[in-house]
Formats: C-alpha cells, sequence, structure tokens
C-alpha cells in the first residue's frame, strides 16, 4: 500500500523520535552493542549540525516514522541511515525518501550506501531502486 507522504527537513529538534527510531534499526541489524538513547539522541544532534551531514523525515500525527540521514563526501553523497517505524513498513516510506533524497541532491550525484549482507531485504528493495552492487567489505574477528 503506497500513500502520499509529507516529507520535512530533519532538525535537531527530531533527535529524540530520531534516536528511538535508530535503535530500530541497529536492534534489526543484529548490533551487539547497547547504545543508549541519551548516546544515540547526542549522535544525531552532533551529525544534523554538522554542515555536511541532512536528512528528511515523515511523520504521522506528530510522530517521526520514517527518516533518512545522508552526508556529502567528497565525490558522493553517502546514504547513511534510512529507518522506517517497524509498525509502517512496506507503505512506501523508505522509497519516498529516497525519491526525495534524488531530487534534492540532482541528478550529477552519485549515491552510495552500506547493507550487510545478511540482510537480503534490504539488498532486494535496494537493487529494485536501481542501486548496485559496488564494494565488499570483509571482516575478521581476531582471538
Amino acid at each position: 500500500m503506497s500513500m502520499d507522504f509529507i516529507i520535512t527537513k530533519l532538525t535537531a529538534k527530531s533527535a529524540d523520535q530520531l534516536a528511538i527510531l535508530n535503535k530500530q534499526l541497529i536492534e534489526d541489524e543484529g548490533n551487539a552493542k547497547d547504545l543508549s538513547h541519551h548516546y544515540l539522541c547526542q549522535r544525531m544532534k552532533n551529525w544534523l549540525k554538522d554542515e555536511r551531514y541532512f536528512g528528511f523525515g515523515i511523520e504521522i500525527e506528530e510522530q517521526m516514522k520514517a527518516y533518512l540521514l545522508a552526508c556529502y563526501e567528497d565525490d558522493f553523497v553517502y546514504l547513511r541511515q534510512l529507518v522506517t517505524d517497524r509498525e509502517y513498513r512496506c507503505h512506501g516510506m523508505a522509497s519516498a525518501l529516497i525519491a526525495h533524497l534524488e531530487k534534492f541532491v540532482g541528478p550529477s550525484q552519485q549515491l552510495r550506501l552500506d547493507v550487510l549482507m545478511s540482510n537480503k531485504n534490504a539488498m532486494y528493495f535496494y537493487a529494485k531502486l536501481g542501486f548496485q552492487p559496488f564494494y565488499m567489505a570483509m571482516l575478521k574477528n581476531t582471538l
């Protein structure tokens, strides 16, 4: 089900609600780090105060339900976070935010993002939007 959404620019005032969604993202990724709400909120405020960072959100009844956070790098725009509240997924919010990002940065900008290899749903979603595999990082834990 796709809907029309009002997309707004993120500000540091939204950091509290963004931190809640960011925690969902961290949990969904299976990240073992237990980052506090205060830490996530402060990190978001710091990013949004940085002139290289920008983002957009979708609110329903004054509650943030999805957001996109991006950063200008030297020769591309890095999509740092794209999160939709679990209860609002599959309604077109993430696609609407990506489309808004593309219009905002213009046709001459390259977009890049990171996706966990284990997150097949995200890989399929981004491929559907035209993203292609570009780079693979490999990790090894030492004992």
